[in-house]
């Protein structure tokens, strides 16, 4: 890539009026070269990670260097913008040149600065905006929607994330091989001039895609693969960080000439073999005994004695060795090689409010992602004892990744006043899961401790800290949680109770936020004293156990399996899921609308308080022999 020339000015030079334009133009032409040959480079870049770059096959990518090098292009985009919008500004201030000086004008308003106005809806600071878990609601929930939506545009255009909540198909304009089951992530980025630029991250197990549209929807680019999720591989002894890539190798040096070979020395003479020694005499031959008598056989003559052996004779002088030839000379040293590009380093990311915890590492570990804790305990507590969280306390959303096919026999105790979200980027067990189907040979409970007491510690200073205590568990993929088959691939499975207990020794009124994604929860509910609004979502999931809590509020149970009593306050909207134990409840509320029961199935089992039923579900509950001991309001029926 060249840089813009300009004409020698030495030593003189006579420009006129058109020629400073014409000029002008030139050098923006040449600079938008040179952003072209970036915008290159990036997208080079991009497919090195991915391994698509013909010609050149780095190591492989893990998810951590495939969003490293995301955030990297988008910030060199980011930059490019601002560089666009000063050319843009240049190129017109050029264009409006008169070949004729005019009288000048009056000041015009001072034009709008070039730097990034928000980021999903997050204000600039001096054109910089600082993405982290707390300012952008990391992995916020939203109300589900169908999977066959179209997210070209609408509010797929507005920065959050969304779910399927059903299997109706693909969305429209889906990635290669999209099922109904997925999330997508959307960020916007609004400059100061133009339209909004949008990315879409979509999940769909085990796969990632990537696309964005640069004119707030009009146009999308294709979908792009971030990665596919392998097998797993065995365990090794510590977490390797990823490995930069190879330099290019430097050319080999010339070859130093051979050195002279020395002189063979001299041989030295034979030396003189020696005389060989005179032979001894014979010894006498002893005489021959008389012959026996004809039939006896005689005695054995004595045998003579041996003659004296000769002396053995001198040996000869060894000759002298010959000299040792001159050694040559070493041969000169080729030039060094030129040194490789550096490789990435480590991916750090939201070292305040993310912490990472896998069973099978070494341990104890320090939440990083080259280093994550052993224990999920140890975890939690380094997580919501962090500087961040003991500064603003629920306001602090913390952030616990779980590895997969992790398994933690130990039971975990989440403190008062925090958010915490437990989730695992696979399938995980809170206990031993050595068992038939994961099973557990110690049940293993999770429990959420309240106080009103530590509560009031934020409250009180003001509207800057006011939050509720939120405790989200389970995973990122969306699991199937009626079969018998429930959370064995992509889920949590909790092998003993959630427990909500309150620590003060007099129990004050809290307001717990409660979510439980793609999980199985071997055990049930419990209320530890807890006094207060329990506002509970359950989605993808199974309760095995009894659920009591008289002041649990269901706002939403989709697409989940109950086998236990529930003996709770309120109920909003449950859809998709088999009832399979007694329920009580004492209202059906309209916190979260639609009210009511929709498309789910029933078990004979005995139902009591007001019960809102869809006609599908009226004709399963009619059918399955279950009683109602209450009053009944069938939506949708018009006989």
């Amino acid at each position: 890539m060249s840089q813009p020339n300009m004409p020698n000015i030495t030593p003189n030079i006579s420009v006129s009026r058109d020629d400073v334009v014409n000029l002008l133009l030139s050098s923006i032409a040449m600079e938008e070269m040179g952003l072209a040959h970036i915008i290159n480079a990036e997208g080079e870049k991009i497919q090195y990670v991915l391994g698509t770059l013909p010609g050149i096959t780095g190591p492989p990518a893990t998810i951590q260097d495939i969003l490293n090098v995301n955030e990297s292009t988008q910030t060199m985009l980011e930059t490019i913008f601002k560089k666009e919008i000063i050319l843009e500004s240049k190129m017109k201030n050029a264009s409006n040149i008169p070949t004729l000086r005019g009288p000048t004008g009056a000041t015009g308003p001072q034009g709008v600065s070039g730097d990034v106005v928000t980021v999903n809806g997050i204000p600039a600071v001096n054109g910089n905006v600082q993405l982290t878990a707390e300012n952008v609601n990391a992995f916020p929930l939203t109300t589900p929607i169908s999977s066959d939506s179209n997210i070209d545009g609408g509010i797929f255009l507005t920065p959050g994330v969304y779910s399927s909540d059903n299997n109706a198909g693909p969305p429209t304009t889906p990635p290669p091989g999209a099922t109904g089951v997925w999330s997508l992530y959307v960020t916007v980025i609004t400059p100061p001039i133009g339209d909004p630029y949008i990315q879409q991250l979509y999940f769909s197990n085990p796969t990632i895609f990537i696309r964005s549209s640069p004119d707030n929807g009009g146009t999308w680019t294709d979908w792009t693969t971030l990665g596919v999720q392998g097998p797993t591989g065995p365990t090794g002894a510590g977490i390797t960080g990823p490995t930069g890539a190879t330099g290019v190798t430097g050319a080999t040096g010339v070859t130093g000439a051979t050195g002279v070979t020395g002189a063979t020395g001299v041989t030295g003479a034979t030396g003189v073999t020696g005389a060989t020694g005179v032979t001894g005499a014979t010894g006498v031959t002893g005489a021959t005994g008389a012959t026996g008598a004809t039939g006896v056989t005689g005695a054995t003559g004595v045998t003579g004695a041996t003659g004296v052996t000769g002396t053995t004779g001198v040996t000869g002088a060894t000759g002298v060795t010959g000299a040792t030839g001159v050694t040559g000379a070493t041969g000169a040293t080729g030039a060094t090689g030129i040194t490789g590009p550096t490789g990435p380093g480590v991916f750090l990311w939201g070292a305040t409010s993310v912490f990472w915890a896998d069973s099978t590492a070494p341990g104890p570990g320090d939440g990083t992602p080259s280093n994550p804790f052993s224990s999920l305990q140890d975890a939690v507590t380094a997580a919501t004892s962090s500087p961040l969280a003991v500064a603003i306390g629920m306001r602090a959303r913390l952030m616990i990744l779980v590895a997969a096919n992790s398994a933690f026999d130990e039971d975990v105790i989440i403190p008062p006043a925090r958010h915490v979200q437990i989730l695992g980027l696979g399938p995980w067990v809170l206990g031993d899961g050595q068992g038939a189907n994961f099973s557990s040979t110690v049940p293993r409970n999770l429990t959420m401790q309240t106080s009103q007491v530590q509560e009031d510690f934020y409250l009180n200073q003001g509207p800057a800290f006011t939050a509720r205590p939120v405790t989200v568990v389970g995973t990122f993929d969306n699991g199937t949680s009626v079969s018998t088959h429930t959370n064995y691939t992509d889920g949590a499975i909790i092998s003993g109770d959630i427990i909500f207990q309150d620590i003060d020794p007099v129990h004050g009124f809290t307001t717990i936020e409660f979510q439980l994604l793609n999980g199985a929860v071997v055990g049930g509910v419990i209320q530890d004293e807890h006094q207060g609004n329990l506002n509970t979502y359950i989605y993808n999931s199974r309760i095995s156990g009894d659920v009591t809590h008289n002041a649990l509020r269901l706002q939403r149970l989709v697409d989940s399996r109950i086998d236990g009593t529930f003996t709770i306050s309120a109920y909003s909207n449950i859809v998709n899921t088999w009832i399979n134990g007694d329920f009580t409840v004492n209202t059906a509320s309209m916190d979260v609308p639609p009210i009511g029961v929709f498309s789910s199935q029933f078990s004979n089992i005995t139902w009591t308080g007001p019960l809102v039923i869809d006609t599908s579900s009226n004709y399963y509950f009619v059918n399955s022999g279950a009683t109602l001991v209450g009053a009944k309001t069938v939506l949708f029926d018009n006989t």
